[in-house]
């Protein structure tokens, strides 16, 4: 009689037989491999987008418990979810059980492309309470509004968008279930740089020298259009050799907080907050 306990050691993943995924219990929408570590015997297949919600909580598989490659869940869930490669026989599997749900998948990947072709990349900047009622608590469209960066890891933010040649940011200003995140596009002022032409290892350590002596960073941007977030972000870690800018004022041992890159949709919007 079977008392609902999996041996891991004596687990032998069943071949995959079905057209449904084990977690949204729906047909499969872009199939995809559970990304398990080196010599893991899992085969398990999910929904990609499961396996993005999956790996944003845990870091092992949800049928077998096998574990997820290093560098896999929590913060990197989503990009390492769209970096696996569909499992093309179990789309076809899909089709030829399902075709009624295979066209509608095929309609649904196809508005999530032209949705995306809509969208631009923006490093993502998400101001404190404070930072905003400094702000004045609203925003409106060609504005100029000024703040501080007091964290190292938002110099690499300011660095890209000074290395960028339209030297644009998001900045995030709400975040609801209903809503989604939404935020507006900045426009950062070069000129209180002295700006020249640089990269964005350039610019982190000529900033980073900066923020080392005053610790902070004042900067100006003009308030662009509102956006909004259509997928979750990607999340970037600074490197070790932009972070020897900061070794002065890290504690041994000390990470720094990766930052968010999202795909953003503008809209029209020209008043922002409360």
């Amino acid at each position: 009689m079977f008392d609902g306990k999996i041996s891991r050691q004596n687990f032998s993943p069943p071949p995959y037989t079905l057209a449904t995924g084990a977690i949204c219990l729906a047909p499969f929408y872009k199939p995809v491999r559970f990304p398990c570590e080196a010599g893991s015997e899992c085969t398990h297949v999910f929904c990609r987008p499961c396996v993005a919600r999956c790996l944003s909580s845990s870091d092992a598989c949800p049928l077998c418990r096998a574990r997820a490659a290093p560098g896999s869940s929590f913060f990197f869930a989503h990009q390492t979810a769209r970096a696996l490669p569909v499992e093309a026989d179990v789309e076809a599997e899909v089709a030829a059980r399902l075709p009624a749900a295979a066209a509608a998948h095929a309609r649904r990947a196809a508005a999530e492309a032209a949705l995306a072709a809509r969208t631009v990349p923006l490093m993502l900047y998400r101001p404190s309470d404070v930072t905003l009622k400094r702000m004045g608590g609203s925003l409106r469209a060609g504005q100029e509004a000024k703040m501080e960066v007091t964290e190292p890891r938002h110099l690499w933010m300011l660095a890209r968008a000074l290395a960028d040649p339209q030297h644009k940011f998001g900045v995030l200003l709400s975040e609801t279930e209903e809503r989604g995140a939404q935020g507006c596009v900045a426009t950062l002022k070069v000129k209180e740089w002295g700006f020249k032409p640089a990269s964005i290892r350039e610019w982190m350590f000529k900033i980073g020298s900066s923020f080392l002596r005053k610790r902070s960073a004042p900067l100006t941007f003009v308030v662009g259009p509102a956006f909004e977030l259509v997928e979750p972000p990607d999340y970037e870690f600074l490197d070790h050799v932009v972070s020897a800018a900061f070794g002065p004022m890290l504690e041994a041992g000390a990470q720094l907080d990766p930052l968010p890159v999202a795909n953003v949709l503008v809209q029209e919007t020209s008043v922002f907050g409360n």
